[in-house]
């Protein structure tokens, strides 16, 4: 069953225990997960500037194969005083991710 990870909350303690193994397996065995994420896009929206954050999420897709779409606050609705919060519980609305990035990121 499909199932979107939206908060830390929403996991088991068995969950996040495997998600911790494996993604120390996947720093264990670079290689192997190399282009894991080839023709994925990863959507980054900042409502302020975080180099750590950007270069962070950056770095990962690129070493696994994906790539990022980079939007700040001048591109986007934010520039007009729209926090993100004002969408439904802080989130993107699905349809905006399923037409654009496969996958949404906000800070």
């Amino acid at each position: 069953m499909k199932r979107d990870f939206l908060s830390i909350r929403d996991l088991k303690r068995e969950e996040i225990e495997f998600l911790l193994e494996k993604a120390l397996e996947m720093k264990q065995e670079g290689k192997y997960y190399q282009k894991s994420l080839t023709g994925y896009t990863l959507g980054l929206i900042f409502e302020k500037a975080s180099t750590r954050t950007r270069v962070s999420f950056e770095s990962a897709m690129f070493r696994l194969g994906g790539q990022t779409l980079f939007l700040s606050s001048r591109d986007t609705q934010l520039s007009r005083g729209e926090p993100v919060t004002a969408l439904p519980s802080g989130r993107i609305p699905r349809d905006w991710w399923r037409r654009w990035p496969n996958g949404p990121t906000s800070r």
